[in-house]
């Protein structure tokens, strides 16, 4: 019986969009593998990511969505290695409300029809290589409230 109830859980997550909820935890994504705190998280090509005040670290992934693909509420840091890419049909790729640090000697190529990089506050490049694509009119690829700051990369 638990093994019938083990398998009917990842067949209803491996057909359904996942929502990785984590409030300063560790969240890592490489590949196709999602761990959270270290743990190993199904994955789905249709992720919404939530998060509050903590770090996320890419190496070599990409990730769909339908509306926002990542959403976070506090400062945020995102830590990229190898090739990233992130699209979005609608929407924004990453949102934050806070501070966005983008770090690391990787590649993060976002695009979404509105900003594919939405910030309610101040945005740090400090390494790696960003590129920010808004597909729809009169819109922008990195959009923020406050100051932008390209330091490296």
């Amino acid at each position: 019986m638990k093994k019938i109830c083990s398998t009917i859980l990842a067949l209803m997550l491996a057909f359904s969009s996942i929502s990785a909820l984590a409030q300063g935890n560790s969240l890592n994504i490489m590949g196709n593998t999602v761990m959270v705190d270290g743990v190993k998280q199904p994955s789905s090509l249709n992720l919404f990511i939530s998060y509050s005040d903590g770090s996320m670290k890419f190496s070599n992934t990409s990730l769909s969505a339908q509306k926002n693909l990542i959403e976070s509420e506090g400062d945020f840091v995102i830590d990229i290695s190898g090739t990233n890419v992130l699209k979005t049909g609608a929407d924004y790729a990453i949102k934050v409300i806070g501070s966005l640090t983008i770090q690391g000697d990787g590649v993060i190529d976002c695009t979404s029809e509105k900003a594919a990089i939405y910030v309610e506050g101040d945005v740090t490049i400090s390494g790696g290589t960003v590129i920010a694509k808004a597909t729809g009119e009169n819109f922008y690829g990195i959009y923020a409230t406050g100051t932008i700051t390209v330091e490296e990369g």
